[in-house]
């Protein structure tokens, strides 16, 4: 495919999901990051993800659907999973729909204030209420 790579520079967060909206994948291959938020938004954005096993990145790619993960994201593994979904275009943009569906269904704000709600109540019993 014919590529094309554009260095924005620096982008005010109030942008970024716009700007997340033009990739065609977003890529996280580092081996040691949990869950950047960048993960998260590139989700919402609806970018397809390729990323690595670790933290929570590879369950939730797994669970939602919304790209693939790799345990050893070497140059090569990369690359090879980069040109398939760029010529998979209609299941890689599959995959970005599952990602947007699934950070809105399970960690919108009010999905998250639940889950805390729930943990603090477990926690605290009676005291809480």
């Amino acid at each position: 495919p014919n590529l094309k790579i554009v260095i924005t520079g620096i982008v005010n967060h109030e942008h970024i999901l716009n700007y997340y909206r033009l990739a065609d994948i977003m890529v996280f291959p580092s081996t040691h990051d949990g869950c950047p938020n960048a993960f998260l938004e590139s989700m919402l954005a609806g970018c397809p993800i390729l990323c690595s096993r670790s933290g929570a990145m590879g369950d939730i790619v797994d669970e939602s659907s919304c790209g693939k993960s790799i345990s050893n994201p070497d140059a090569i593994q990369l690359s090879y999973h980069i040109k398939e979904m760029l010529i998979n275009k209609e299941a890689t943009q599959k995959m970005g729909d599952n990602g947007k569906k699934y950070i809105l269904t399970n960690l919108s704000p009010q999905r998250e204030t639940e889950i805390w709600n729930s943990c603090y109540k477990k926690l605290l019993g009676n005291i809480y209420e």
